[in-house]
């Protein structure tokens, strides 16, 4: 029942990101909040992270995709390193009680889990029937789940429940060449081609109140590549920080267990090449530092992935980091065009000048 749940929602990205497209306004968002969320009245300090809901299709040819098992437990794994660290580095506390471990020990809550997943799409349904939204009429979507939510927010004893749902597919040569040869045709119609994407990511993040279930805030991103990293930190740039926690650290300062990180990745390591034996790659270690908001040497370590890393979604998610960087004027001025130009390189726009160095 999960897949074919996720499936629905991989169409529904699909027609979702077309009609982000052919509004073409600046005012329009994918956001959803809650009127009490949005006006500070509902306060949310200590967030947990249900499963996420995972689906990696190789997309071929003749239809007969196939599921890609060992790539979703991947992005499941990546995407609850890098969900919960989101959350905190904008002031929610994080539990530290495992909930798949908890599952995965009694089959009565992996059934609850279930029917929470099944609430949940009813509920995405109600948030997004109606694509991209004017900003204005963001803040007052008053959609629910239910108390159903309860007995795992009690578990995690937390206030509220994160719900991630994420699609993500890559395409055979075969499918890739049909799909080449058919732009090129409509191309000859309309003067204009589009190069098909080889791969692509969608993702569904929301929070949801751990007492009555009411969705407080969510969002939906896709990119034009499958780097988990990217796509978690694009859907979450826009979450209101916890303005409640009295230890939440200043913009431009480090939380109080910045140096734990600082001493596990070394500051300046990205100023010379990683060891051999360093477990890690110059994106990673920039996100430990960009998560802890030490921006000039995670801006280093970023540009150095973009040149050394040879894993193509590190480099994406590096560029994708440097252009919010840009886009934010974090530790850096702020500058438009080349956030743009970077978003280009990570795959998230079409720019003419995409393939062009940035200074």
């Amino acid at each position: 029942m999960t897949n074919r749940l996720l499936s629905k929602f991989a169409r529904y990205v699909l027609l979702f990101v077309i009609g982000v497209a052919l509004t073409g306004c600046v005012t329009y968002t994918s956001i959803r909040k809650h009127p009490d969320f949005a006006n500070n009245s509902r306060v949310i300090n200590t967030v947990a992270m249900l499963p996420p809901v995972v689906e990696y299709v190789h997309l071929v040819f003749d239809g007969d995709n196939e599921r890609m098992a060992s790539k979703e437990a991947s992005i499941a794994s990546t995407l609850q390193e890098a969900i919960p660290s989101s959350f905190k580095s904008y002031g929610y506390k994080i539990s530290k009680t495992n909930l798949n471990e908890k599952i995965t020990n009694d089959p009565d809550l992996g059934y609850e889990l279930e029917q929470i997943r099944k609430a949940y799409v009813t509920a995405s349904s109600e948030l997004y029937g109606k694509g991209m939204v004017d900003e204005k009429e963001s803040a007052g979507f008053k959609v629910a789940i239910g108390p159903i939510v309860n007995q795992f927010a009690d578990i995690a004893d937390a206030d509220g429940l994160i719900m991630v749902r994420y699609y993500g597919f890559t395409k055979s040569d075969g499918l890739m060449t049909k799909e080449v040869v058919g732009n090129v045709l409509l191309a000859g119609l309309t003067g204009t081609y589009y190069q098909p994407a080889r791969n692509g990511s969608a993702i569904e993040v929301a929070l949801i109140d751990g007492n009555n279930g009411d969705v407080l805030w969510s969002n939906v991103k896709s990119v034009a590549y499958d780097g988990s990293y990217a796509i978690v930190s694009s859907a979450l740039t826009p979450l209101p920080r916890n303005v409640t926690n009295t230890h939440l650290p200043a913009e431009e300062a480090l939380p109080a267990d910045a140096s734990e990180k600082m001493a596990a990745v070394d500051v300046k390591g990205c100023e010379k090449a990683l060891p051999d034996d360093f477990n890690q790659t110059y994106f990673r270690v920039g996100k430990t530092l960009y998560d802890a908001r030490a921006f000039a040497p995670a801006k280093l370590c970023f540009e150095k992935s973009t040149e050394l890393d040879e894993d193509a979604d590190d480099k994406h998610d590096a560029y994708f980091h440097l252009g919010m960087m840009y886009e934010l004027g974090q530790g850096i001025d702020a500058d438009d065009e080349a956030a743009k130009q970077l978003y280009a390189k990570a795959g998230l726009l079409e720019e003419p000048n995409a393939n062009e160095k940035i200074d």
